[in-house]
């Protein structure tokens, strides 16, 4: 088994002994490294117990416990019992064709034995069947629900559906973190990658497409990449986007006339504040078209060392 170096850590390996505190590379699961960013290899998902998570694997049956010995097939059928017990939900490598709706944290990018985890390597597919990738409706509460570690995109399924309008994620209420996913608007002619309501979203180092530029199957004529929506009250008008270190990009609409490519909307009664982003308009084709960088509807946006560009 080839073992990747984890990202900021050391690259020379001098014991290799998960057992003990003198293996100096962090490549496991055990917090038993002597090298010091051994704590923050999950970066915010906490270390995988039966204790604390109930886990799905494509090895898996959904007739199974969902423990890490016998795990879910199904992300649908983890979340379900992860919500009935107060758990996360821990994802192994590969493509779940489905849809997703959720109110607990979900966390990708494990093998499937769930003693290692490499995001980039490991890649965890949700393939949307419906017109969301990945949906949270969340109670009003101080808790932060968190979504990490997965590709979000269109499958077959959502593309002959034939849908109008098609979310990679889609948050209602609460408060969620959005950290190390790729996220696609899907095969809708009106497509977003995050859209947000009356939520207060934390989105770091995600890379969020309005939509995937496929010439031949493109139908989107308004791409938004991310939309963060607030409230016509105004006593709600508090709700704010925090964004650090994303990639942010409209993609490209089809070559239709009067298309829109948006990289960031901030809608009514909300805000936005955003440090070290790349933020792109994408290319609206077709006469009449528009890309914009950034629109702002009775709202405000705060930036902060973000690079735009149309």
């Amino acid at each position: 088994m080839t073992t990747a170096t984890p990202t900021n850590r050391t690259t020379t390996e001098t014991n290799d002994n998960d057992d003990t505190s003198a293996d100096n590379l962090d490549d496991d699961v055990t917090d038993d490294d002597a090298h010091p960013s051994d704590h923050g290899f999950y970066q915010f998902a906490p270390r995988p117990s039966d204790e604390i998570g109930v886990f799905v694997a494509k090895t898996g049956d959904d007739a199974n416990p969902g423990t890490m010995a016998e795990p879910k097939k199904t992300i649908g059928a983890g979340v379900a019992l992860a919500e009935a017990a107060g758990k996360s939900v821990f994802v192994a490598v590969g493509t779940y064709e489905e849809s997703v709706n959720s109110k607990v944290s979900l966390y990708g990018g494990f093998n499937n034995a769930f003693s290692r985890r490499e995001i980039d390597l490991l890649e965890t597919v949700i393939a949307a069947t419906e017109d969301f990738g990945a949906k949270f409706d969340l109670p009003d509460s101080d808790a932060y629900v968190v979504l990490e570690g997965f590709t979000i995109r269109e499958s077959e399924t959502q593309y002959q559906a034939g849908y109008d309008t098609t979310t990679g994620v889609a948050v209602s209420g609460g408060h969620i973190v959005l950290s190390r996913n790729i996220i696609y608007g899907g095969a809708g002619e009106s497509t977003f990658g995050v859209d947000t309501d009356v939520a207060t979203p934390v989105i770091v180092r995600n890379k969020v497409y309005g939509t995937a530029f496929r010439e031949e199957r493109n139908r989107s004529t308004q791409s938004w990449a991310v939309a963060v929506g607030g409230s016509e009250d105004w006593y709600l008008c508090c709700l704010s986007a925090l964004l650090i270190g994303n990639v942010i990009d409209a993609g490209v609409t089809a070559d239709r006339d009067h298309s829109l490519a948006v990289g960031l909307s901030v809608g009514f009664g909300a805000s936005a504040v955003a440090f070290n982003n790349v933020i792109s308009g994408g290319e609206a084709r077709g006469y009449g078209s528009r890309s914009l960088v950034l629109t702002v509807w009775w709202s405000k946006a705060a930036f902060g060392y973000s690079f735009s560009h149309q």
